[in-house]
């Protein structure tokens, strides 16, 4: 069975969770695949920068939170697994790439509601119980 290894990137500013809408309308976090020469922090870079034209992430250490799932991708199941980071933004101004048609900066408990997959919903909740309690 093929497989898949992404890095997903939780982004903060305050108390607000940015939530992006993918193109096939769901609600959630972005997440992409890594290069071998990249690090985790270096892909999450990168791919916020690709993705959301975002500048100034500080990405938190000592988070890391994972996520496994099956998809059907040309005819084939593909089985996926995330690896998150979580980082905080030091700018809200963004500038979605192709892949989005929206995205949102929420407080967690709009963030948990909007989210559409209950993994999602998870991962957020180990995210802001981190951030609480550390």
């Amino acid at each position: 069975m093929p497989q898949e290894f992404t890095i997903g990137i939780i982004i903060y500013q305050g108390k607000d969770f940015l939530l992006l809408r993918h193109i096939p309308g769901h609600w959630g976090f972005l997440k992409d695949t890594s290069t071998p020469i990249e690090t985790k922090d270096d892909t999450a870079r990168r791919i916020v920068i690709e993705n959301l034209s975002l500048k100034g992430l500080f990405i938190v250490k000592d988070f890391s939170a994972k996520e496994s799932y099956f998809y059907m991708k040309d005819g084939k199941i593909i089985h996926k697994e995330v690896d998150y980071l979580l980082a905080e933004s030091g700018d809200r101004n963004i500038l979605l790439s192709a892949k989005f048609t929206d995205a949102k900066w929420l407080p967690y408990e709009q963030a948990l509601q909007l989210a559409t997959f209950k993994e999602t919903k998870t991962i957020l909740r180990e995210a802001n119980d981190f951030l609480r309690f550390h």
